[in-house]
Formats: structure tokens, C-alpha cells, sequence
């Protein structure tokens, strides 16, 4: 499980920041087995209780596209990601 303040930007020991748009593309791309020019991510979502979302497609080869949702706790940990269907056209 990996933790990131809610604030957007996490320190990951080197001396660049990643979003958690980043975490999520990465999550994807290792679950879907992907590339990063196959995804389409829509900003992150805040929730009343305080958790985010993050929401999109990514276009498989020789599959449907799929529509993911990745899921971020209040706290600011991440919690993965997971394919919500099939992706509208």
C-alpha cells in the first residue's frame, strides 16, 4: 500500500513529485499490461468523506477498452485500482 498526503504530491525518495495521477497510471498500466499513451485519466475526485477517485479508460489491444477506477483513502493511501466495465464509446 503506498501513502501520499491528500495535498497531491508525494515524495518517493528521489527528488521528483508524483501525483496521484501518477500512482494510479502506474497501477494501471502494471494490472492492464498497457503503455501510458493507452490510457485516458480524468482528474482526481474528491469525495464528501474526504477519499478520491480517480476514473478512466485504457484501450487494450486486441480487447475491449475498459473503463478503471482508482481509489485513494482519506488518509491519502492509495488503494489500487480496478476495471469498472467496459468502456462506453
Amino acid at each position: 500500500m503506498i501513502a501520499f498526503p491528500v495535498a497531491v504530491l508525494l515524495t518517493t525518495g528521489s527528488t521528483e513529485p508524483v501525483s496521484m495521477t501518477e500512482i494510479c497510471q502506474a497501477d494501471v498500466i502494471e494490472k492492464f499490461a498497457t503503455s501510458t499513451g493507452r490510457l485516458k485519466v480524468q482528474p482526481a475526485a474528491r469525495r464528501a468523506d474526504g477519499s478520491w477517485a480517480i476514473t478512466g479508460t485504457v484501450d487494450r489491444p486486441g480487447k475491449a477498452a475498459a473503463a478503471f477506477q482508482c481509489e485513494i483513502d482519506a488518509k491519502g493511501r492509495f488503494l489500487g485500482a480496478a476495471e469498472t466495465g467496459a468502456a462506453e464509446r
